[in-house]
Protein backbone atom coordinates (compact mmCIF):
# COMPACT_ATOMS: atom_id res chain seq x y z
CA UNK A 1 0.00 0.00 0.00
CA UNK A 2 2.84 2.00 0.96
CA UNK A 3 4.61 1.71 -2.38
CA UNK A 4 0.93 2.20 -4.20
CA UNK A 5 0.76 5.51 -2.76
CA UNK A 6 4.21 6.58 -3.37
CA UNK A 7 3.93 5.51 -7.14
CA UNK A 8 0.46 7.93 -7.07
CA UNK A 9 2.05 10.87 -5.78
CA UNK A 10 2.88 13.90 -7.60
CA UNK A 11 6.50 14.75 -7.36
CA UNK A 12 5.31 18.20 -8.76
CA UNK A 13 7.20 17.36 -12.54
CA UNK A 14 6.47 15.31 -15.23
CA UNK A 15 9.76 12.79 -15.72
CA UNK A 16 8.67 11.13 -18.86
CA UNK A 17 10.60 11.47 -21.78
CA UNK A 18 13.02 13.42 -20.05
CA UNK A 19 16.79 12.96 -20.21
CA UNK A 20 19.30 14.29 -17.83
CA UNK A 21 23.56 14.13 -18.22
CA UNK A 22 25.92 16.12 -15.85
CA UNK A 23 28.62 18.23 -17.63
CA UNK A 24 31.65 19.63 -15.74
CA UNK A 25 33.63 22.13 -17.60
CA UNK A 26 37.28 22.56 -17.61
CA UNK A 27 37.69 25.92 -14.86
CA UNK A 28 40.69 26.44 -16.60
CA UNK A 29 39.63 26.38 -19.95
CA UNK A 30 36.35 27.95 -18.34
CA UNK A 31 37.35 30.16 -15.70
CA UNK A 32 35.02 33.23 -15.11
CA UNK A 33 31.21 33.40 -15.51
CA UNK A 34 31.36 34.86 -19.27
CA UNK A 35 32.63 31.72 -21.02
CA UNK A 36 30.49 29.02 -18.45
CA UNK A 37 27.22 31.38 -19.90
CA UNK A 38 28.78 31.31 -23.00
CA UNK A 39 29.31 27.56 -23.28
CA UNK A 40 26.29 26.48 -22.10
CA UNK A 41 24.03 28.88 -23.99
CA UNK A 42 25.26 27.79 -27.27
CA UNK A 43 25.00 24.12 -26.24
CA UNK A 44 21.25 24.37 -25.22
CA UNK A 45 20.59 26.51 -28.80
CA UNK A 46 22.46 23.40 -30.39
CA UNK A 47 20.87 20.73 -28.41
CA UNK A 48 17.60 22.03 -28.85
CA UNK A 49 17.77 21.73 -33.14
CA UNK A 50 18.24 17.90 -32.87
CA UNK A 51 15.90 15.54 -34.15
CA UNK A 52 13.51 14.74 -31.76
CA UNK A 53 14.34 16.87 -29.40
CA UNK A 54 11.26 19.23 -27.78
CA UNK A 55 12.95 21.45 -25.80
CA UNK A 56 16.36 21.54 -23.53
CA UNK A 57 17.29 23.26 -20.15
CA UNK A 58 20.06 23.41 -17.05
CA UNK A 59 19.74 23.20 -13.88
CA UNK A 60 22.23 23.07 -11.08
CA UNK A 61 19.82 20.70 -9.29
CA UNK A 62 17.76 17.62 -10.20
CA UNK A 63 15.19 16.38 -8.49
CA UNK A 64 16.04 12.90 -6.79
CA UNK A 65 19.53 14.16 -7.14
CA UNK A 66 22.46 13.38 -4.64
CA UNK A 67 23.22 16.73 -3.77
CA UNK A 68 21.57 19.74 -2.45
CA UNK A 69 21.62 23.49 -2.18
CA UNK A 70 20.51 25.62 0.85
CA UNK A 71 20.65 29.22 1.62
CA UNK A 72 20.44 31.89 3.91
CA UNK A 73 18.40 35.24 3.02
CA UNK A 74 16.45 38.07 4.37
CA UNK A 75 13.19 39.43 3.14
CA UNK A 76 13.73 43.28 2.12
CA UNK A 77 11.81 46.06 4.49
CA UNK A 78 11.36 43.52 7.22
CA UNK A 79 13.57 43.07 10.13
CA UNK A 80 16.03 40.24 10.11
CA UNK A 81 14.84 36.71 11.21
CA UNK A 82 15.26 36.05 14.96
CA UNK A 83 18.23 33.87 15.73
CA UNK A 84 17.15 30.27 15.46
CA UNK A 85 14.41 30.91 12.45
CA UNK A 86 14.54 28.98 9.60
CA UNK A 87 15.61 31.82 7.23
CA UNK A 88 16.63 28.89 4.44
CA UNK A 89 15.75 27.58 1.34
CA UNK A 90 16.45 25.02 -1.65
CA UNK A 91 18.73 26.99 -4.33
CA UNK A 92 18.07 26.10 -8.31
CA UNK A 93 19.86 27.95 -10.45
CA UNK A 94 18.36 27.50 -14.25
CA UNK A 95 17.56 28.86 -17.34
CA UNK A 96 14.53 29.59 -18.92
CA UNK A 97 13.46 26.52 -20.56
CA UNK A 98 13.92 24.50 -17.50
CA UNK A 99 10.28 24.62 -15.99
CA UNK A 100 9.01 23.84 -19.56
CA UNK A 101 11.44 20.82 -19.85
CA UNK A 102 10.08 19.28 -16.50
CA UNK A 103 6.74 20.83 -16.55
CA UNK A 104 6.81 22.49 -13.70
CA UNK A 105 3.76 24.40 -13.40
CA UNK A 106 3.68 28.15 -13.09
CA UNK A 107 1.01 29.42 -10.61
CA UNK A 108 1.50 33.18 -10.73
CA UNK A 109 3.81 35.45 -12.41
CA UNK A 110 6.26 34.91 -15.36
CA UNK A 111 8.96 32.42 -15.92
CA UNK A 112 12.86 33.46 -16.67
CA UNK A 113 13.18 35.00 -20.27
CA UNK A 114 16.51 35.67 -22.33
CA UNK A 115 16.71 38.97 -21.10
CA UNK A 116 17.08 38.13 -17.96
CA UNK A 117 20.92 38.25 -18.39
CA UNK A 118 24.20 39.04 -16.77
CA UNK A 119 23.70 42.91 -16.59
CA UNK A 120 19.57 42.88 -16.07
CA UNK A 121 18.38 43.39 -12.69
CA UNK A 122 18.12 40.33 -10.51
CA UNK A 123 15.07 38.31 -10.17
CA UNK A 124 13.87 35.32 -8.41
CA UNK A 125 11.37 32.72 -8.68
CA UNK A 126 9.69 31.31 -5.44
CA UNK A 127 7.51 27.71 -4.85
CA UNK A 128 4.23 27.89 -3.60
CA UNK A 129 6.01 26.57 -0.22
CA UNK A 130 8.12 29.50 0.26
CA UNK A 131 5.29 31.76 -0.40
CA UNK A 132 3.12 29.55 2.53
CA UNK A 133 6.10 29.94 5.03
CA UNK A 134 7.65 33.65 4.33
CA UNK A 135 4.46 35.51 2.45
CA UNK A 136 1.45 34.63 4.63
CA UNK A 137 -1.29 36.41 3.45
CA UNK A 138 1.08 39.60 1.66
CA UNK A 139 1.31 39.58 -2.73
CA UNK A 140 4.59 38.00 -2.92
CA UNK A 141 4.87 39.62 -6.66
CA UNK A 142 7.04 42.32 -6.20
CA UNK A 143 8.68 41.78 -2.89
CA UNK A 144 12.59 41.18 -2.74
CA UNK A 145 14.63 38.74 -1.56
CA UNK A 146 18.37 39.30 0.02
CA UNK A 147 20.49 36.33 -0.77
CA UNK A 148 22.91 35.60 1.57
CA UNK A 149 26.72 35.38 -0.19
CA UNK A 150 30.20 34.62 0.88
CA UNK A 151 30.89 35.04 4.48
CA UNK A 152 26.94 35.56 4.79
CA UNK A 153 27.40 38.85 3.00
CA UNK A 154 24.20 39.96 1.65
CA UNK A 155 24.04 40.49 -2.05
CA UNK A 156 21.96 42.60 -3.93
CA UNK A 157 18.46 42.27 -3.80
CA UNK A 158 16.50 40.30 -6.08
CA UNK A 159 12.41 40.98 -7.36
CA UNK A 160 10.27 37.97 -7.07
CA UNK A 161 8.49 38.19 -10.74
CA UNK A 162 6.90 34.34 -10.44
CA UNK A 163 5.73 31.59 -8.66
CA UNK A 164 5.89 27.99 -9.64
CA UNK A 165 4.50 24.64 -8.34
CA UNK A 166 6.39 22.67 -5.34
CA UNK A 167 8.94 19.95 -6.51
CA UNK A 168 9.36 16.74 -3.96
CA UNK A 169 13.15 17.02 -4.09
CA UNK A 170 14.82 13.78 -2.74
CA UNK A 171 11.99 11.67 -2.27
CA UNK A 172 8.18 11.18 -3.08
CA UNK A 173 7.67 11.11 0.48
CA UNK A 174 9.26 14.61 1.30
CA UNK A 175 7.34 17.45 3.01
CA UNK A 176 7.23 20.15 0.28
CA UNK A 177 9.59 22.52 1.09
CA UNK A 178 10.56 26.36 0.50
CA UNK A 179 12.34 26.56 -2.80
CA UNK A 180 13.96 29.50 -5.05
CA UNK A 181 14.90 29.22 -8.46
CA UNK A 182 17.40 32.57 -10.24
CA UNK A 183 18.68 32.87 -13.82
CA UNK A 184 21.38 30.65 -15.19
CA UNK A 185 23.23 33.33 -16.78
CA UNK A 186 22.99 35.63 -13.46
CA UNK A 187 25.08 32.60 -12.02
CA UNK A 188 26.04 30.13 -14.23
CA UNK A 189 28.30 27.34 -12.89
CA UNK A 190 30.65 24.98 -14.41
CA UNK A 191 28.75 21.86 -12.92
CA UNK A 192 25.85 21.88 -14.05
CA UNK A 193 22.75 19.39 -15.42
CA UNK A 194 21.36 19.57 -19.03
CA UNK A 195 17.91 18.17 -19.13
CA UNK A 196 16.19 17.24 -22.66
CA UNK A 197 12.76 16.46 -22.98
CA UNK A 198 12.58 14.29 -26.34
CA UNK A 199 9.07 13.83 -28.62
CA UNK A 200 9.41 10.27 -28.95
Amino acid sequence: KSFRQLLTTDPGYSPERVLAVTVALNTQRFADDDSRAGYFREAVARITQLPGVESAGLTRLLPLGRSDIFNSFQIAGRPPFAPGESRGARSYTISPEYFRVLSVPLRRGRAFTEADGKNAPGVIVVNEAFVSRFFQGQEPLGQHVILDGPDDKPLPPREVVGVVGNVRFQRFDDEERPEYYIPFEQAPSAVTQVVVRARG
